[in-house]
Protein backbone atom coordinates (compact mmCIF):
# COMPACT_ATOMS: atom_id res chain seq x y z
CA UNK A 1 0.00 0.00 0.00
CA UNK A 2 0.99 3.49 -1.08
CA UNK A 3 2.34 5.54 2.58
CA UNK A 4 0.80 8.81 1.23
CA UNK A 5 -2.65 6.76 0.80
CA UNK A 6 -1.99 4.82 3.82
CA UNK A 7 -1.57 8.31 5.49
CA UNK A 8 -4.10 9.52 4.40
CA UNK A 9 -6.48 7.02 5.10
CA UNK A 10 -5.44 7.18 8.85
CA UNK A 11 -6.33 10.26 8.83
CA UNK A 12 -9.49 10.65 7.54
CA UNK A 13 -10.25 7.54 9.89
CA UNK A 14 -9.09 9.33 13.05
CA UNK A 15 -10.89 12.57 12.16
CA UNK A 16 -13.83 10.29 11.57
CA UNK A 17 -13.42 8.82 15.09
CA UNK A 18 -13.95 12.48 16.35
CA UNK A 19 -16.78 13.77 13.84
CA UNK A 20 -18.39 10.52 15.09
CA UNK A 21 -18.35 11.08 18.52
CA UNK A 22 -19.29 15.13 18.26
CA UNK A 23 -21.99 14.13 16.03
CA UNK A 24 -23.09 11.88 18.62
CA UNK A 25 -23.40 14.41 20.86
CA UNK A 26 -24.64 17.02 18.82
CA UNK A 27 -27.46 14.80 17.91
CA UNK A 28 -28.10 14.42 21.81
CA UNK A 29 -27.85 18.06 22.50
CA UNK A 30 -29.36 19.50 19.24
CA UNK A 31 -31.89 17.00 17.02
CA UNK A 32 -32.90 19.51 14.99
CA UNK A 33 -29.26 20.69 13.99
CA UNK A 34 -28.15 17.29 12.77
CA UNK A 35 -29.55 14.36 10.95
CA UNK A 36 -30.27 11.31 12.51
CA UNK A 37 -29.05 9.64 9.28
CA UNK A 38 -25.03 11.06 10.31
CA UNK A 39 -24.00 7.31 10.84
CA UNK A 40 -24.92 6.65 6.98
CA UNK A 41 -23.25 10.25 6.01
CA UNK A 42 -19.98 9.52 7.81
CA UNK A 43 -19.67 6.11 6.44
CA UNK A 44 -20.35 7.83 2.96
CA UNK A 45 -17.70 10.85 3.21
CA UNK A 46 -15.15 7.92 4.17
CA UNK A 47 -15.71 5.84 1.42
CA UNK A 48 -16.07 8.71 -1.52
CA UNK A 49 -12.79 10.33 0.19
CA UNK A 50 -10.86 7.37 0.26
CA UNK A 51 -11.75 6.55 -3.81
CA UNK A 52 -11.11 10.10 -4.65
CA UNK A 53 -7.86 10.32 -2.89
CA UNK A 54 -6.71 7.29 -4.26
CA UNK A 55 -7.49 8.02 -7.71
CA UNK A 56 -5.58 11.45 -7.46
CA UNK A 57 -2.59 9.52 -5.99
CA UNK A 58 -2.66 6.97 -8.82
CA UNK A 59 -2.81 10.10 -11.52
CA UNK A 60 0.11 12.06 -9.71
CA UNK A 61 2.36 9.19 -9.81
CA UNK A 62 2.07 9.15 -13.60
CA UNK A 63 1.93 12.87 -14.27
CA UNK A 64 1.27 16.01 -13.21
CA UNK A 65 -0.86 16.88 -16.11
CA UNK A 66 -3.13 13.70 -15.67
CA UNK A 67 -2.90 14.47 -11.66
CA UNK A 68 -5.05 17.94 -12.51
CA UNK A 69 -7.25 16.76 -15.24
CA UNK A 70 -7.97 14.17 -12.99
CA UNK A 71 -8.32 15.74 -9.90
CA UNK A 72 -10.14 18.14 -11.15
CA UNK A 73 -12.60 16.01 -13.11
CA UNK A 74 -13.40 13.75 -9.80
CA UNK A 75 -14.28 16.75 -8.17
CA UNK A 76 -16.65 17.83 -11.00
CA UNK A 77 -18.01 14.62 -10.65
CA UNK A 78 -18.01 14.53 -6.47
CA UNK A 79 -19.97 17.60 -6.74
CA UNK A 80 -22.36 16.47 -8.70
CA UNK A 81 -22.91 13.19 -6.71
CA UNK A 82 -23.69 15.30 -3.76
CA UNK A 83 -25.99 17.77 -5.49
CA UNK A 84 -28.12 14.70 -6.20
CA UNK A 85 -27.89 13.00 -3.32
CA UNK A 86 -29.01 16.05 -1.41
CA UNK A 87 -31.57 16.92 -4.10
CA UNK A 88 -33.21 13.38 -3.54
CA UNK A 89 -32.93 12.92 0.55
CA UNK A 90 -34.75 16.59 0.45
CA UNK A 91 -37.55 15.62 -1.61
CA UNK A 92 -37.96 11.98 -0.09
CA UNK A 93 -37.25 13.46 3.31
CA UNK A 94 -39.03 16.99 3.51
CA UNK A 95 -38.84 16.55 7.67
CA UNK A 96 -35.04 15.58 7.79
CA UNK A 97 -33.87 18.04 5.15
CA UNK A 98 -32.61 20.99 6.90
CA UNK A 99 -30.89 18.60 9.60
CA UNK A 100 -29.04 16.94 6.19
CA UNK A 101 -28.54 19.81 4.61
CA UNK A 102 -26.64 21.34 7.83
CA UNK A 103 -24.93 17.50 8.63
CA UNK A 104 -23.88 17.43 5.35
CA UNK A 105 -22.45 20.46 4.57
CA UNK A 106 -20.36 20.97 8.00
CA UNK A 107 -19.06 16.88 6.65
CA UNK A 108 -18.54 18.13 3.10
CA UNK A 109 -16.08 21.15 4.37
CA UNK A 110 -14.07 19.15 6.56
CA UNK A 111 -13.39 16.19 4.57
CA UNK A 112 -13.17 18.87 1.95
CA UNK A 113 -10.45 20.68 3.80
CA UNK A 114 -8.43 17.05 4.53
CA UNK A 115 -8.04 15.80 1.33
CA UNK A 116 -7.49 18.76 -0.50
CA UNK A 117 -4.60 19.55 2.34
CA UNK A 118 -3.67 15.90 1.82
CA UNK A 119 -3.31 15.74 -1.64
CA UNK A 120 -1.83 19.26 -1.89
CA UNK A 121 1.04 18.34 0.71
CA UNK A 122 2.10 14.98 -1.34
Amino acid sequence: MNTAFKRFSIKVLILSLILSILSFFMYHLFPAWITINWPYLMVFFIIVNLILYKLSDKAKQKDMTKFSTVFIGTSFLKLLLYFAIIFFYSLLNKEDAIPFLITFFVYYVIYTIVEVVSITKN
